[in-house]
């Protein structure tokens, strides 16, 4: 049964739905090739700049099978890929969409959504995001001493972390207020 529960679609959901509802009609049916596509149309209609409702993802979950295609890997949770691709290529309303699927807040520091492999600083330390906690209210950050960083959205450690951080979302905000005083402060120390 087609889904026609939702009136008006965004444009991300009609591209995938468009490739849902049509699959496989011109050639020989293939679960892999289905669902390699699947994944590469959420990548296309990300990186493409379409714009996502809020309860695509949970669509695409419920309605289009996207457990089979989402991708899980032993650092990175369900579909974090696409969360990581959105926030990379500053698609929003697909990190909003993928937020709400996951149940979990933004961790935003210093103006940047934290996602799989971003870097910052904590603790004066040079850290990398490795994964979420599973409930979502924890983001999980590791510092290698041996390391590659080719852009914010790319960190990647070698070997085993030497130092791990299990930091909540208040404690985000507290060090992302902190970190906004202390500019505050140097700005108007610069301007007497």
């Amino acid at each position: 049964m087609k889904d026609d529960a939702i009136q008006e679609r965004s444009p991300a959901l009609t591209f995938v739905g468009t490739l849902w509802h049509g699959r496989m009609e011109a050639t020989l049916f293939s679960w892999a090739r289905l669902n390699w596509a699947m994944s590469k149309s959420i990548d296309a209609a990300i990186e493409g700049g379409l714009r996502f409702d809020e309860g695509d993802f949970i669509h695409f979950a419920k309605h289009f099978s996207s457990g089979y295609y989402a991708g899980v890997t032993t650092n990175d949770g369900l579909g974090e890929h696409w969360y990581t691709l959105a926030a990379k290529v500053g698609n929003t309303s697909a990190c909003r969409a993928y937020e709400k699927w996951r149940k979990r807040k933004p961790f935003i520091f210093q103006g940047r959504r934290l996602v799989c492999h971003s870097n910052l600083t904590w603790d004066g330390i040079e850290c990398g995001v490795t994964s979420f906690a599973q409930d979502g209210s924890k983001i999980i950050l590791a510092h290698y001493d041996s390391r590659y960083i080719s852009d914010p959205y790319d960190y990647h450690g070698r070997g085993k972390p030497s130092r791990i951080f299990k930091v909540s979302w208040k404690e985000l905000r507290a060090a992302n207020r902190e970190l906004t005083r202390q500019k505050i402060e140097a700005k108007e120390a610069g301007d007497e």
